[in-house]
């Protein structure tokens, strides 16, 4: 939501944890599903090929009951394990970036947007919320751009957007887990 999105503070981008480089010989706490490094909690990703092509069927059977001049987009958003997890544990998680390519190969007329490529240079930015599965209204920005260059217009930019904070906020990782040094 657009109240969601605005809710990022300048304190908050500067309590983000490092970005990618993250050493192999982090410590990491495996919640089952849900693996935290440092103080970010992340869920892991498991591709389902069966929803998948149910997924890319629906927009394709979509599309073709619109009329031929309307323009369907397709944005899949990658989640924090995909930047910010030790390379040593990414065999508990799988490639989203190879999900998404899969994804957009059975799309029929439908138009993928590569927000993955949009967000991967930024990664040292505060994207992610830590204790949450949402991004950061930084990350949903970058996402933005790569749709506005798909769809041909020009972003707004990020500057010219009005911000806030909401106070006593948990995220839904750190509920899931309890989580202390979340």
């Amino acid at each position: 939501s657009s109240a969601n999105a605005s809710s990022e503070s300048a304190s908050s981008q500067e309590e983000a944890s490092s970005p990618v480089e993250v050493p192999d010989d982090t410590e990491v706490d495996n919640h089952g599903g849900v693996i935290i490094v440092k103080d970010r909690a992340m869920e892991l990703f498991s591709l389902n090929e069966k929803k998948l092509t149910s997924y890319t069927d629906t927009l394709n059977k979509m599309k073709t009951q619109l009329p031929s001049s309307t323009r369907v987009f397709n944005l899949l958003a990658p989640t924090s394990v995909e930047f910010y997890s030790p390379s040593k544990y990414h065999s508990l998680t799988q490639s989203q970036k190879d999900a998404f390519d899969l994804a957009y190969s059975q799309l029929q007329d439908v138009i993928p947007v590569d927000a993955y490529s949009a967000i991967a240079p930024h990664t040292d930015e505060y994207l992610y919320f830590r204790t949450d599965h949402h991004w950061t209204a930084r990350g949903a920005y970058y996402a933005y751009t790569a749709f506005a260059k798909q769809a041909g217009f020009t972003p707004v930019d990020i500057n010219d957007f009005e911000t806030g904070q909401i106070d006593d906020f948990v995220g839904s990782l750190y509920r899931a887990t309890q989580a202390q040094v979340l």
